[in-house]
């Protein structure tokens, strides 16, 4: 085992100091080698190709979230959303939005420990409203990150849908009611395909870039990423955080989602040996 070491200036600076670009414009590419940067556009100075590729792709979110068929809707992203249509003559809509099962983590009880750490799952809520009661299936795509069994509740129910091809089905008469979904995820390690022992850390779907400026061998089990991460600084007042830093290794920095790096330099692959 190594001892635990963090520099508590440059490198806690990157992870919990605001450090975005003048503007938050286009990014030209993503890199991801050791010790990559983003390279960021700006208003006059600079046109690529990337600036119309990525707001193409951004406006376009809208038709991969939900797909309608005869007997019903497929949700197949997960994105905060509403989408409206017609059944058997009737207008029904479904409302998608992220929800914490934690509550507000601010509230005064009488128990503090009620609380628990940050949550290890990505709960999400259906609103589905009918202008008048219909029978329809509601498919939820499974994500292929989740860990374990995925729960589900409709109007405060547990319920267990059918499994089908990857999706769970809900087939009911709607009128206004609330599903919600609980799918469980952890940290994982994901090797390159011809690679097998250099890995990215992914948090459920999200891939996370470590805040350091080359490449660092990391001791563990690329098999247990948390020989090699842990949850650091778990919340900032109401909202949790989800960053990392790694534990057993002889230099130790912090990790946070790719998508939040601004100017940090990050590395997203690490080489990874048994201690």
């Amino acid at each position: 085992m190594f001892a635990q070491g963090f520099c508590e200036g440059h490198a806690r600076e990157q992870c919990l100091e605001p450090n975005p670009p003048e503007e938050r414009l286009i990014t030209y590419y993503l890199p991801l080698a050791a010790g990559s940067q983003k390279k960021w556009g700006s208003k006059t100075e600079d046109f690529w190709c990337c600036h119309c590729t990525l707001v193409q792709a951004n406006a376009r979110y809208r038709e991969w979230i939900y797909y309608g068929e005869d007997n019903g809707i497929t949700v197949a992203q997960y994105f905060p959303s509403t989408v409206s249509f017609s059944m058997d003559g009737k207008e029904v809509s479904v409302t998608q939005e992220e929800k914490d099962l934690c509550g507000d983590i601010l509230q005064i009880r009488d128990i503090p420990r009620q609380i628990p750490g940050r949550p290890n799952y990505k709960a999400v809520q259906f609103a589905v409203k009918a202008s008048s009661p219909c029978s329809f299936s509601l498919k939820l795509r499974m994500p292929r990150w989740i860990r374990s069994a995925p729960s589900f509740a409709i109007n405060g129910e547990k319920v267990s849908p059918r499994m089908e091809n990857g999706y769970a089905v809900f087939d009911r008469v709607w009128n206004q009611d609330t599903v919600e979904a609980v799918f469980p995820k952890e940290v994982v390690c994901v090797p390159l395909p011809d690679q097998p022992d250099t890995v990215a850390f992914l948090d459920g779907p999200v891939v996370l870039a470590g805040l350091v400026g080359e490449e660092r061998i990391l001791f563990g089990d690329p098999k247990d990423a948390y020989s090699m991460l842990a949850p650091h600084d778990e919340r900032w007042w109401s909202d949790w955080n989800p960053t990392y830093k790694t534990v057993n290794q002889q230099f130790g920095f912090y990790f946070k989602p790719l998508y939040e790096v601004t100017n940090e330099t990050y590395t997203v692959y690490f080489p990874v040996r048994h201690p």
